[in-house]
């Protein structure tokens, strides 16, 4: 017997369960609901039919209620669907075609894709080069007025191995800039800089990401993400270990020599910058220096440097003289008339800037050649700082000119979803200081992403999408 007929009253235990809805015999009470039979007693007339009916009919409404509400909730989640479908499928939203695939189609889709890419930029630096041409003269072949290093470039791995690992026939100080950094010569005659280590993976700088100092580790992910998003503009970078002792220290000149001193038994130099004293010095650890290697722009390039049209002070000073729109301004400026893919250019910088978090693009450097000359996206070494902060004002060209080339747009529509992280974190994985980048900085990348379709959706949104890509026919 249950419990409960130890505690109640035979009576009181009746009328308990046929409230309840459970049947009561002359013998006990029986645990199976009335609810369950119901069609057996539908045709027994018993003395019990009126509680049968109240325990029934109560429950009959009580399902129907329960159908009723998780019909109502089916509905209305396939409304949410289709708005939210009806959001990203608009004429106006052209990314939209992946949102309606079915989920079972895109996850092998996206594996395909990083599958692809991951093989396509991937990199062997035991690679050896086969013909008659050295890694210098084939990655000097490789520079034209609108790219660094070509879509397909399987010979990259032999020459970012040469850079890492090349011997150095001579070491001098470098005064470019404000950064401590080496000029190297290379076997070869090849000149290449050495940034050192300064901060640890994991070391977070201040919100405004151009504080600090240069990370070494930044120019080598930049540079291969520059890759992965074909905007093919970034110099070669690659990490090194170099030992001082055996290989800096016997070739280096005497300017750098008088830099050296030695800290708590380990060996260390400042250099010669802007802000270079001893106090600021890098010293080895465990005798060697980490560092990046850059492999210098072939001598014949030359550069031209303006102020960059979207730091404050240049873009107050056009707009308090004028009652254009900015970038209607910028256009009939003479040096985006003479070359006539810069104001473009300007445009995949923006996105890759804010990719990366590198808000200390002071100035802009292109090539001056020809009218077609490219910008050159030199000095990354103030990206990848703060993972968990974005500064949108970086999208600013974008925010204002509302266009970006048709080709950047498709790198982009590949590398949605997450594989834009996956990518190039398989990539980082041959560089000779692997880990490069600490997991925060990929997940940064995808959010970031997100955020630059939002403001093209914008665009697109106000402007129309053919006014917003351009096909300039590279």
């Amino acid at each position: 017997m249950d419990e409960e007929s130890d505690i109640f009253p035979t009576g009181q235990l009746i009328n308990q369960y046929h409230d309840h809805g459970h049947n009561f015999t002359p013998d006990g009470w029986s645990p199976i609901p009335a609810s369950v039979r119901p069609l057996r007693e539908a045709h027994e007339p018993s003395r019990h039919t009126s509680s049968w009916k109240r325990a029934y009919i109560p429950g009959l409404v009580k399902h129907r209620l329960r159908l009723l509400v998780a019909v109502a909730v089916a509905v209305i989640m396939f409304c949410f669907s289709l708005s939210d479908t009806a959001l990203h499928t608009s004429p106006a939203s052209p990314w939209a075609k992946e949102t309606t695939e079915d989920k079972e189609t895109i996850v092998p889709t996206l594996e395909l894709k990083v599958e692809r890419l991951v093989q396509k930029h991937r990199v062997d630096l035991n690679r050896s080069l086969v013909g008659a041409l050295s890694p210098w003269q084939t990655a000097s072949a490789w520079v034209t007025s609108r790219q660094i290093i070509p879509d397909f470039a399987p010979r990259l791995g032999a020459i970012l191995g040469a850079l890492a690992k090349g011997e150095v026939t001579q070491a001098n100080i470098n005064t470019a800039g404000t950064q401590l950094k080496l000029t190297l010569e290379l076997e070869g005659q090849q000149m290449v800089v050495f940034k050192p280590m300064f901060y640890e993976r994991s070391t977070f700088l201040a919100l405004a990401g151009k504080l600090g100092r240069d990370r070494h580790n930044a120019e080598i992910a930049s540079f291969h993400l520059s890759r992965i998003l074909n905007i093919r503009r970034v110099p070669l970078a690659v990490g090194r270990l170099l030992n001082l002792r055996g290989e800096v220290i016997p070739v280096a000149t005497q300017s750098l020599m008088e830099t050296f001193y030695v800290k708590d038994g380990r060996d260390c130099f400042y250099g010669a910058c802007r802000h270079c004293t001893e106090l600021s010095g890098v010293c080895t650890n465990q005798k060697l220096l980490e560092g990046v290697v850059i492999l210098w722009l072939p001598p014949e390039i030359t550069l031209s440097k303006v102020r960059h049209p979207w730091r404050l002070d240049f873009k107050t000073a056009i707009l308090n003289n004028s009652h254009k729109t900015y970038c209607d301004v910028l256009r009939r400026l003479d040096v985006y008339r003479r070359h006539r893919f810069l104001l473009l250019d300007i445009m995949d910088t923006a996105v890759f800037d804010f990719l990366t978090g590198n808000n200390d693009r002071h100035h802009v450097e292109f090539t001056n050649d020809t009218d077609t000359g490219m910008l050159v996206m030199l000095d990354n070494g103030k990206s990848f700082g703060n993972p968990y902060y974005d500064e949108v004002a970086i999208l600013a060209p974008l925010q204002d000119c509302c266009m970006l080339r048709m080709s950047t747009w498709n790198s982009l529509q590949l590398l949605r979803d997450g594989v834009l992280s996956r990518v190039l974190k398989e990539v980082l994985r041959s560089d000779p200081i692997h880990p490069v980048l600490i997991d925060s900085h990929f997940l940064a990348l995808d959010r970031r992403l997100k955020k630059v379709f939002q403001e093209l959706d914008t665009c697109v949104q106000t402007t129309g999408l053919d006014n917003v890509l351009v096909d300039d026919g590279l």
